[in-house]
């Protein structure tokens, strides 16, 4: 993609290499993905193209060399095994279906990738059959099959490995609900010759300690938490027991694994190491006062360059052609563990909703209000309810619905949520409260607005002040949901 023989100092390589985004190497991946033909961007053959979440619009492919799908099993290894739990590991993941590019180029996330394609370097990971990763689409369908096939192993999984927290949830979840009919298919299906009564459970679905009582070995539990103080969480640590450790996977995205959790850390930690080798990473400060800190730097720095406390974007350079590539990722450096970088998530660059780690933004509110409403809005903003893991949307409207239309709105852009962010299919989120407020409204809460921050008012698509949170209520004519 561009010359960078004869660069031997980080001056010269920030000289030669400019920083930069998805839009810059779209066309190659395009190319690879439609043709199969070698990248431009790297010189080893691209293994797999994994797609993003589509947290900055819509969904990207990201190409992945045999390098790099071998840092991710190397990580994975340390990830699980950082606790001493020797034995089987059990994966879980219903993020994206897999299946052929074009260009006949695999494509699909790169966990469930990882498993198959370098299963013999995994002996200790087991997953779920090919096709149930292939039917990923059809969420439930296919996590009632990862839950049967759960079963099948439920006297040899000691650790069960899941990406995220809510999938976790769904996951079980789905095995309350179901236990009956998985049980009785485990029983007459030749997916499952276990002996019934035993995993019949003396301890029913849902209560306390039952996770540890249906799968009698498992003592580990790891998946990622976006909050750990989300109700669903604890309510996954009443159905584990006292048994079951329960800690945070790692810290990754698409590109690349970044981040695993210290040894002794807990998911309530929230806290990471960076991984030195699976990419060469920079920070790129987000606030001004660390930015003129950094001046001179070429816009980014590096990790061990950075001050405590403060918040930078991620910028990468790893071995499947991403040159100072900028994720999106915004973390904050919370410690060093000697000259390593001990980092937490702080939010997606662009992301405006996010309980579980579902990245809804500005793009996709807008989506969803015209799928809702058309062209009958004034303005728009919403509430994050964390506690009870749904949203409120404020909504000024240009003219009233009828009473049919109003009654219906909250399954309306529940639909249209789902329909339009791939993730929230993922979690147990409630449906939204569609708030209708009166005229008027929005231009009270932008005058709130200007006066406390002194500069131009612009309605924000997330509301979190209190006083304006209180401003909208105090307006409402119509709720849904």
């Amino acid at each position: 993609m561009m010359a960078n023989d004869g660069v031997r100092t980080m001056e010269q390589f920030r000289a030669r290499i400019p920083l930069c985004t998805y839009s810059d190497i779209a066309a190659d991946v395009d190319k690879v993905a439609q043709t199969g033909c070698k990248s431009s961007l790297c010189s080893d053959p691209v293994s797999l193209l994994t797609a993003t979440t589509g947290t900055t619009g819509l969904q990207r492919l990201v190409p992945v060399t045999k390098i790099d799908i071998d840092k991710w099993i190397t990580a994975t290894y340390v990830s699980i095994y950082n606790s001493k739990s020797m034995g089987l590991c059990l994966t879980v993941n219903t993020q994206q279906g897999v299946k052929k590019s074009p260009g006949g180029i695999t494509q699909g996330a790169v966990g469930p990738i990882t498993v198959f394609k370098r299963r013999h370097r995994l002996p200790f990971v087991s997953a779920s059959p090919f096709a149930v990763y292939q039917a990923a689409e059809w969420v439930e369908p296919a996590m009632y099959l990862h839950s049967l096939w759960a079963l099948r192993s439920y006297r040899d999984v000691v650790c069960l490995s899941i990406p995220f927290a809510g999938m976790l949830h769904s996951f079980f979840s789905v095995m309350i609900r179901d236990w009956d009919s998985l049980i009785f298919d485990s029983r007459t299906n030749s997916l499952s010759r276990f002996r019934v009564e035993a995993s019949a459970s003396r301890v029913p679905p849902g209560m306390p300690g039952w996770v540890q009582n249906a799968f009698p070995r498992l003592n580990l539990i790891v998946s990622n938490v976006p909050n750990p103080a989300l109700g669903y969480v604890s309510e996954l640590e009443r159905w584990f027991g006292d048994g079951i450790q329960f800690r945070e996977l790692m810290y990754g995205a698409s590109e690349c694994i970044m981040a695993l959790p210290p040894p002794s850390s807990t998911f309530k930690e929230n806290k990471f190491r960076l991984l030195a080798d699976a990419a060469f990473f920079e920070f790129m400060p987000v606030d001004e006062e660390e930015a003129k800190r950094c001046a001179g730097t070429g816009g980014a720095i590096l990790p061990q360059e950075g001050a405590v406390g403060h918040i930078y974007e991620v910028v990468l350079t790893n071995f499947s052609g991403l040159w100072r590539y900028r994720i999106g990722d915004a973390i904050q450096l919370v410690g060093f563990e000697g000259q390593c970088p001990e980092i937490k998530f702080a939010y997606r660059v662009g992301s405006v909703l996010s309980i579980f780690g579902e990245n809804i933004n500005e793009i996709h509110l807008r989506k969803i209000m015209a799928t809702v409403f058309g062209s009958n809005v004034v303005d728009f903003t919403f509430f994050q309810d964390d506690t009870a893991s749904r949203y409120h949307a404020y909504v000024e409207l240009n003219s009233p619905l009828d009473t049919e239309a109003a009654s219906g709105l909250s399954e309306k852009m529940d639909q249209a949520i789902r329909q339009t962010v791939y993730n929230c299919r993922l979690y147990p989120i409630k449906k939204p409260l569609v708030m209708i407020v009166k005229p008027g409204t929005f231009a009270s809460l932008a005058s709130h607005i200007q006066m406390s921050t002194l500069s131009q008012a612009k309605i924000p698509p997330r509301v979190k002040n209190a006083a304006h949170i209180k401003l909208l209520n105090d307006n409402v004519i119509h709720v849904s949901g």
